[in-house]
C-alpha cells in the first residue's frame, strides 16, 4: 500500500510519516480495535507532526472532511470509506493487549482454562455478586489512568530536544521554529492525554524546556509578548513538575529578558532568585553572569564583581548528571567562551576598558577556535560589539574598523534582535566630538545605520503561543 502523503510503501516499512511507536500505544491500539477513525485522527494530530492536509492525502478524504472528523462534527459512517481511510494510514494489525490484571496468556492457555459457572455454586444469590461481576468501575478506572507514553517515547522527545537545543546555538533560528513548535505540542499532548506519574515529570521537563527555547526564539526576533507567554507556560511546567532546576532556568530567562528591556533592577532580582534555587552547574553560572551584568548596568560595581565571583565559584563545582547542560546541552550550557563574553560586558559597563577588551577578545578567540556546536553566533556578535567599543575608547580606530567589518559580515538570518540596542550604543559613541571629523568613523556610522537585524514583523513567521 502506497502512502498518499510521501509516496512510499507502508508494507515495506519505507513510509516514515507515522512512527511505528505510535501504533504501539495503548489508547491508539484501542482506537484501532474499534476502527475509530475520529479517535485515530485526533491522536495523530496530537502526537505527530502530521497536518490535516497530510492526513487527507493519506486517507483519500478532503482536508475539510478531516477537519470535521477531528472536531467531531462528522464521523465516517460509510464502511468502505472507513476501511480505505484506515488502510491509507497504514494501520497495522491490532497488537496483542494485556488484560486489566496483566494476564498475557495465549489463546491456547485461555481455552484450556475451565470457566466456573457461578450459578452452579449458588453464588448468584449472594448480595455482593452483582458488585463483583460489574466491570463498569474498573473500566472507568482505566479511562481515568491512561497510559499514552512510555520510556521510549519520553527518551525520543528528550533526544530531539537535545538536538534542537544544540542547533539553536549555531544554526539560523527561523528554520528551527516549526520543529520547536511541533516538539512542544507533542510534549504537551502527552501531558494532557495522560502518563504514568514517574514519566509525567520528564514529560513536563521536555514541555517546559522546549517552551523555553520558543521564548528565547521570540525574544531574539523582537516579539516580547510571545516571549512572555512562552515563559509563563514554561514556569507552569516547572511548578507542576516541582523541579527547581527548571524553575531556576525560567527565572534566569526572565532576568535576561528584563535586562534587555532594559529593566536591570528586575533582572538582578530574578537572577539572584535563580542562583539561590540552583547554586551550582550551568544554571548557576548563567544566573550569576546575568546578575553581574544587571548590577553593572545599575552602576553597582561592588555587587557586580561579587556576582562575577559567584560565577567563578559555580564554575569550579563539578557538574552533576541532572544538570540541564548535561541533559540537553546547547543553549542550556554556559561554556568558557560565553563566560568570557559576559565578563567583558560587565567590565565594559563598569568602565574597565582594558579589562573588557581582554575578555571580549578572549571570548571571540574561544568561539572561533572551539567546537562548532558551541559557537553561539548571537553571543559572538555581541562580544564583537563589546570589543569594537573597547577599542574605540582606547583610541584604536584601525582595530575597531576591522572588528566592525567582521561583525557586519554576519548573515542576515543570524542577526538577532539584541544587536539593535548594542549597535545603537556603538553609533552613539561614534557621534562623540573626538570622532566627528574622522572619515573612517563617518563610514562606520553609515554602515551601522544601514544594518538590519531580525524582526518578527519582517520574517513573516508566527510563533504560536502556548495553548
Amino acid at each position: 500500500m502506497i502512502c498518499g502523503n510521501c509516496g512510499h510503501d507502508h508494507t515495506k516499512r519505507k513510509c516514515g510519516c507515522i512512527p511505528d511507536i505510535f501504533w504501539q500505544q495503548a489508547d491508539v491500539r484501542e482506537a484501532v480495535a474499534r476502527s475509530d477513525v475520529t479517535r485515530i485522527v485526533r491522536l495523530l494530530r496530537a502526537r505527530t507532526d502530521l497536518t490535516q492536509e497530510a492526513i487527507a492525502n493519506m486517507t483519500g478524504l478532503s482536508q475539510g472532511m478531516v477537519s470535521q472528523v477531528e472536531s467531531g462534527k462528522r464521523s465516517l459512517r460509510n464502511q468502505t470509506k472507513k476501511s480505505r481511510a484506515l488502510e491509507g494510514l497504514g494501520v497495522p494489525q491490532v497488537l496483542p493487549q494485556e488484560s486489566a490484571c496483566g494476564d498475557t496468556r495465549t489463546d491456547v492457555d485461555q481455552r484450556s482454562s475451565v470457566p466456573m459457572d457461578p450459578t452452579s455454586h449458588g453464588m448468584s444469590s449472594h448480595p455482593c455478586f452483582s458488585d463483583l461481576t460489574s466491570s463498569a468501575g474498573s473500566l472507568e478506572l482505566l479511562h481515568c489512568l491512561p497510559d499514552t507514553a512510555d520510556d521510549l517515547v519520553v527518551g525520543m522527545l528528550t533526544d530531539e530536544l537535545r538536538q534542537l537545543a544544540s542547533a539553536y546555538v549555531h544554526h539560523p533560528l527561523l528554520p528551527l521554529v516549526p520543529r520547536l513548535v511541533a516538539l512542544r505540542n507533542r510534549a504537551f499532548g502527552y501531558c494532557r492525554s495522560g502518563a504514568r506519574p514517574r514519566l509525567l515529570q520528564r514529560l513536563l521537563l521536555a514541555a517546559g524546556a522546549s517552551t523555553l527555547l520558543l521564548a528565547h526564539a521570540a525574544q531574539n526576533l523582537g516579539d516580547r509578548y510571545a516571549a512572555s507567554a512562552h515563559l509563563a507556560a514554561a514556569r507552569r511546567c516547572a511548578e507542576y513538575a516541582e523541579h527547581d532546576q527548571l524553575r531556576s532556568w525560567v527565572l534566569g530567562s526572565a532576568a535576561l529578558f528584563a535586562e534587555w528591556l532594559p529593566a536591570p533592577d528586575t533582572a538582578a532580582q530574578h537572577a539572584s532568585h535563580s542562583y539561590t534555587l540552583m547554586p551550582s552547574g550551568h544554571t548557576a553560572i548563567r544566573a550569576a553572569a546575568v546578575e553581574a551584568r544587571a548590577f553593572a548596568r545599575l552602576g553597582d560595581r561592588t555587587r557586580a564583581l561579587q556576582a562575577l565571583d559567584r560565577l567563578q565559584h559555580a564554575d569550579a563545582i563539578e557538574r552533576t548528571h541532572d544538570d540541564f547542560g548535561i541533559i540537553f546541552g546547547g543553549l542550556f550550557t554556559f561554556p568558557q567562551a560565553k563566560q568570557e563574553f559576559y565578563r567583558g560586558s560587565v567590565h565594559l559597563l563598569l568602565g574597565d576598558t582594558a579589562t573588557a577588551r581582554h575578555h571580549a577578545a578572549a571570548a571571540l578567540k574561544a568561539y572561533r577556535s572551539g567546537p562548532a556546536q558551541e559557537r553561539s553566533y548571537g553571543d559572538e556578535a555581541l562580544a564583537c560589539v563589546d570589543l569594537v567599543t573597547a577599542l574605540l575608547r582606547l583610541g584604536d580606530l584601525e582595530g575597531a574598523e576591522r572588528g566592525l567589518s567582521a561583525l557586519l559580515q554576519l548573515p542576515k538570518e543570524k542577526r538577532i534582535q539584541q544587536l539593535f540596542p548594542a549597535l545603537a550604543a556603538l553609533s552613539q559613541l561614534l557621534s562623540q566630538p573626538q570622532f566627528r571629523r574622522n572619515a573612517h568613523v563617518r563610514e562606520m556610522r553609515e554602515r551601522i545605520r544601514c544594518y538590519r537585524v531580525l524582526d518578527v514583523s519582517m520574517t513573516g513567521i508566527a510563533l504560536p503561543l502556548p495553548q
